[in-house]
């Protein structure tokens, strides 16, 4: 099963996960298999890597944003359109909207990514790789936004 972080106050979405560790959709993971060309035990881990993303959608007020690959694994949930709603009210306790992002914008918002990574982190514990971007550039080995590096921009 997934690591979960041990700490005195644990953060609420830890919680709501616990709580959709419980729910399997074995249709929603064919779908996934299918449509990514996954394995089933990545499917697996794709469905459990997207409950971690809703149980912080819930219980963090900031707005958070997914790696491409928890975005097409909620994509496909949310198809899913009466399951979808249904999993929201009973694990959710609200509808959790997605907001796509502009495929235009000048600007992407790599940092929501990467602070969305570390809450999970810090939530959870060690994740799987669905939760790198593989979007964002990497400078000195660590992932940083483009826009705001200073390595990326050549400054000392």
């Amino acid at each position: 099963m997934l690591q979960t972080c041990v700490r005195e106050n644990v953060h609420p979405a830890h919680t709501f996960f616990k709580r959709m560790c419980d729910y399997q959709h074995p249709v929603l993971l064919n779908k996934l298999q299918a449509e990514l060309g996954i394995t089933r035990d990545e499917a697996r881990i794709l469905f459990e890597d997207v409950k971690q993303f809703l149980a912080l959608c819930v219980s963090t007020p900031q707005p958070l944003v997914p790696t491409k690959a928890l975005d097409r694994g909620w994509h496909v949930f949310i198809l899913f359109t009466k399951d979808y709603m249904q999993f929201c009210k009973d694990y959710c306790g609200r509808y959790v909207h997605h907001q796509p992002e502009d495929p235009f914008a000048e600007v992407k918002d790599y940092k929501s990514v990467l602070r969305t990574r570390e809450l999970a982190e810090l939530v959870f514990g060690s994740l799987s790789s669905n939760w790198l971007s593989k979007d964002v550039k990497t400078c000195q080995g660590k992932e940083c936004s483009e826009n705001d590096c200073t390595t990326c921009k050549g400054a000392p």
